[in-house]
């Protein structure tokens, strides 16, 4: 039989846990310091790829990454963040329902510093909305 150490280790080679990029690790962890300096700025998601593959940061394929990669990492290292700290909020925690709002008041997002969508000079793949029957 296996031992448990060599099943984890085997796991861990194999990438089967969804290994974050070396991009998102570097977001992740200079998060502050990142959103301060997009914050009032227009981000050029082309710079920042090059500035990226210079420094050796790559995407989870080990190549250099896209502007468009760039800027998605971007985007979920934002929405992971807001995540959490929603669920550090009293009453938030696993398990706990949230209250429904009511229907008077007006849905609240909050927007956190250097969000991505703050005008990017990418175009947006496609645009999605809700279907409307034609009277």
């Amino acid at each position: 039989m296996a031992r448990s150490k060599d099943i984890l280790q085997a796991i861990d080679s194999a990438h089967a846990m969804g290994a974050r990029s070396p991009i998102s690790v570097w977001m992740r962890e200079n998060y502050d310091e990142f959103a301060a300096r997009l914050v009032g700025r227009r981000a050029d998601w082309r710079v920042l790829a090059r500035v990226f593959a210079e420094a050796g940061l790559t995407d989870n394929a080990g190549k250099p990454a896209t502007p468009e990669v760039v800027r998605k990492t971007w985007q979920r290292v934002v929405s992971a963040r807001a995540r959490n700290a929603e669920r550090q909020l009293p009453g938030r925690g696993p398990g706990v329902a949230r209250q429904p709002r009511r229907k008077d008041e007006p849905p609240v997002r909050s927007a956190m510093p250097g969000e991505p969508n703050d005008g990017d000079d990418l175009p947006a793949r496609h645009t999605f909305t809700t279907a409307r029957i034609r009277k």
